[in-house]
């Protein structure tokens, strides 16, 4: 909810090893909201739209977000107020909706089986059949709402040679929770085909099939005509859903008997002053900033984490935090500007409260969690730039990081065992630093090399009494580059080699075992490295030519491409398993060794071309289209494979990943000749691509994959007025 109304957006590449904020060792996101500037204004953008995908329900959106200005005492008190609402309807389709409200069902006539209503498992009675599915659930699922305000004020008191920047901020979320799409998944439980032939699409746990993906079974098996084996026409069906196309052919339908919700109420204030001292003995000209800033939140979710008309992972969780932060610094330079200096520090406080409560395919597996954590941190840090020899610049830093963190835990498992874990408390120290140096060959033309050490503080996981963190990670990073600029500002080039080592990488994936549901854990691969290389380039190619009309003159292409090459060095997994002869628990070492990273694609492309027409009187009218291009992608340490099953036969390929895919969108405007309105109309995933965004595998406990889908095409049309 704070992605608006902002002056900039930065991002960081790679570790930040030095300098203000707390430690990053695989870069940040710096937003800076706009600024007061003491004068009169407002604007207002109103945006209307609807998801139109072939494959989802028509559904509605809207979008206001403003902002006004204005002086509260002239020179030297200023203020802007800006907010932002956004609502969606539903767009997914319940096949639970909008059931009678009883309860009681007759089996089947002529059958044993029992009268399921949504696919769901019913308990077996002599003569009838009691549904667990409620009544009345919604037929359309996954809205959206959230709204947010901001409030910023200056102070530049004229008496006095300093700025203050006070923010004050809010919003809530009030929506239904996450919902996708779920594929069963047997070959963790009964090995149907020994011949080795993956089960996905197929039967969860507790017998539950995707109707559309049992549509797609039966099609495939009529297509391929009497004497086939089945098992071809499920190997098929796997890949389909796996693969080729990826998801079922409803992407956007689901069975779900439990339709939650997740709010979240958010707050928070900083306070940002800078001082200004002309000359300090032989310091010279000083300024001193100060960073003050406080934030919370508060959250419930109530999650069909099964995405399944069954109770096979489901949870009711509640959450609260709220942390405290202050920065000190100082900054100098010398009088002829060549050497510029500074040195601070933070502390910050932390502190977080949890509850959970998770049911699950079982009384016996059921269970209750709470966690108490706080988090104590500070650091102190210094560094400088020196411009020598004219064209050089070398710039050093150094920052010492200490973290502390307390960890209570306490868990109920089934009806009658407790857990109660004693505190855990650990303190993890390290220096970090960064050293850099510039070369200008030319005015526009320059190169740069730099090395960073960075590095995070350990973590908690609240899974089991008595585990042990996951320890600090750190990351040793080498990085060369070059910004430039060409034919008059007509072609701009940046590009960077870089090659990252990580010691003790800390891994999110959903760890798998008997006896306990799915759950993201935090854990350490000894070794791991990523080396690539990013550039940008953008080109104005009719800017300035004598023979293009100036009308034409801005056309503009921005292409960035990014090559990714990733690998654990070391690393192998414990996962609990059944003893497929013994039918009993048991451990099981699993080497992702030499296996690319989580989320890191080999390539990416994007291109936005931009071409905006100047009618003079008649305003301007600019066309746009954006691609975004990503290789394929995976989930999980096992390259997308999920967790290999008990009776050694694979998953297909993308089971727990995203073949590569691209994203298109189109966006036409006219604005008038002193830009005080525009309109606008745009489509975005304007080729209806269908893409997982997270996909994890949950075969060992419940025998079912889940996946979380992208957004269908959406179109729409935006207003907005500039006063």
């Amino acid at each position: 909810t704070g992605f608006f109304d902002l002056a900039s957006v930065s991002v960081l590449r790679g570790p930040v090893g030095s300098g203000s904020g707390r430690n990053a060792s695989a870069g940040a996101i710096v937003m800076n909201s706009n600024r007061p500037t003491g004068d009169y204004s407002a604007n207002m953008l109103t945006t209307l739209g609807a998801f139109v995908s072939d494959d989802a329900e028509t559904a509605f959106l809207q979008q206001y977000e403003g902002a006004v200005e204005f002086p509260l005492v002239d020179e030297v008190l200023s203020t802007r107020l800006a907010f932002r609402v956004q609502e969606a309807d539903p767009y997914m389709l319940n096949g639970c909706g909008n059931l009678p409200p009883y309860a009681v069902r007759p089996p089947r006539v002529g059958s044993n089986s029992t009268a399921s209503l949504c696919g769901e498992q019913v308990p077996q009675l002599p003569a009838r059949s009691v549904s667990p599915i409620a009544p009345g659930l919604p037929t359309l699922v996954g809205d959206a709402g959230n709204w947010a305000l901001r409030g910023v004020f200056n102070f530049q008191p004229t008496e006095l040679d300093m700025d203050w920047l006070l923010n004050v901020h809010g919003g809530q979320l009030d929506q239904q929770s996450s919902l996708g799409q779920a594929m069963g998944n047997p070959t963790g439980q009964l090995p149907q085909f020994p011949d080795g032939q993956p089960l996905l699409g197929r039967t969860t746990l507790k017998g539950y099939v995707e109707p559309d993906q049992f549509e797609e079974l039966q099609a495939l098996v009529r297509a391929q005509g009497p004497g086939v084996p089945l098992s071809a026409a499920v190997t098929q069906l796997g890949q389909n859903l796996a693969q080729n196309r990826p998801l079922d052919i409803r992407p956007y339908r689901g069975d779900y008997n439990r339709v939650g919700q997740t709010t979240r109420d958010s707050w928070g204030a900083s306070l940002n002053g800078r001082m200004f001292f002309d000359d300090v003995d032989f310091l010279g000209p000083l300024t001193v900033e100060s960073v003050s800033g406080v934030d919370g939140y508060d959250r419930f979710r109530d999650t069909d984490q099964d995405f399944t008309p069954d109770v096979l992972f489901e949870s009711v969780q509640s959450d609260n935090s709220w942390q405290l932060f202050q920065e000190l610094k100082t900054l100098g330079e010398t009088d002829d500007g060549q050497l510029r200096w500074n040195v601070g520090g933070y502390f910050l406080m932390e502190n977080l409260a949890y509850q959970g409560e998770f049911d699950t395919v079982s009384a016996a597996f059921d269970f209750v969690r709470d966690f108490r954590q706080e988090t104590r941190s500070f650091a102190f840090y210094g560094g400088a730039e020196w411009d020598f020899l004219d064209d050089f610049t070398l710039e050093a830093g150094i920052r010492y990081n200490w973290e502390r963190k307390r960890f209570d835990f306490s868990e109920l498992q089934g009806s009658s065992t407790i857990t109660i874990a004693v505190p855990q408390e650990d303190t993890w120290t390290a220096p970090t630093g960064l050293l850099s140096l510039t070369y200008r060959f030319t005015d526009d033309v320059s190169g740069y090399w730099k090395y960073t050490r960075g590095w995070k503080g350990g973590h908690y996981n609240a899974n089991r009494a008595d585990d042990p963190p996951a320890q600090p990670e750190t990351l040793d990073s080498i990085e060369a580059g070059f910004n430039s600029a060409w034919f008059d500002s007509r072609l701009l080039v940046d590009g960077a080699i870089f090659y990252y080592k990580y010691k003790n990488y800390q891994v999110f994936l959903f760890e798998s075992a008997v006896a306990s549901p799915p759950i993201l854990e935090v854990i350490n691969a000894d070794d791991a490295e990523q080396y690539g290389v990013e550039l940008d380039l953008t080109v104005f190619p009719l800017r300035g030519w004598s023979a293009i009309p100036e009308i034409l003159g801005e056309f503009r292409t921005t292409v960035r491409f990014g090559w990714l090459e990733s690998q654990f060095l070391d690393f192998v997994n414990i996962v609990q398993d059944i003893d497929p002869n013994t039918r009993q628990p048991t451990d099981r070492e699993i080497s992702y060794t030499g296996n690319a990273l989580p989320n890191a694609p080999n390539f990416k492309v994007s291109m936005t071309l931009d071409w905006p027409f100047d009618f003079g009187r008649f305003g301007t009218v600019a066309p746009r289209y954006d691609l975004n291009w990503t290789d394929d992608i995976y989930f999980d340490p096992n390259e997308g494979f999920g967790v290999t099953n008990l009776f050694n036969m694979p998953n297909p390929a993308f089971t727990t990943g995203q073949p590569a895919y691209a994203i298109q969108s189109l966006r036409l405007s006219w604005s008038n000749e002193d830009g005080t309105l525009q309109v606008a109309g745009w489509v975005r995933n304007l080729t209806d691509t269908r893409y997982k965004t997270f996909a994890f595998d949950a075969t060992i406990f419940a025998a079912v994959v889940i996946n979380y889908v992208g957004e269908p095409r959406t179109a729409g049309v935006d207003l907005i007025f500039s006063f």
